[in-house]
């Protein structure tokens, strides 16, 4: 005796009449304002690396500095240029231009 093979359901074609509309897209994040930092002490070394090092220094920023925050790491911050200690500056402020 043969078996039948079950053929799979075939659904009847649909009509731009009867079609649904798409599934409404998310919206667009909207661009966060950069995330700056403001130099609290009077003199920082701006270094090449997340660490206390005199041979990684590559700058000097001075109370009142403000730069654009890349990321924030365990006591450091990572800006424009290079790396300071984050107790040497407080965060929160809009990009003053």
């Amino acid at each position: 005796m043969e078996e039948k093979k079950a053929t799979p359901p075939v659904s009847p074609p649909v009509s731009p009449e009867t079609a649904e509309p798409p599934a409404p897209s998310k919206p667009a994040k909207t661009p966060r304002k950069p995330k700056t930092i403001e130099v609290i002490a009077a003199a920082v070394n701006l270094r090449s690396a997340p660490e206390m090092s005199p041979g990684n220094i590559v700058g000097v920023i001075h109370v009142g500095d403000q730069l654009g925050v890349i990321k924030h790491l365990k006591g450091w911050v990572q800006v424009e240029g290079g790396f300071i200690k984050r107790t040497s500056a407080r965060s929160g402020l809009p990009l003053i231009k």
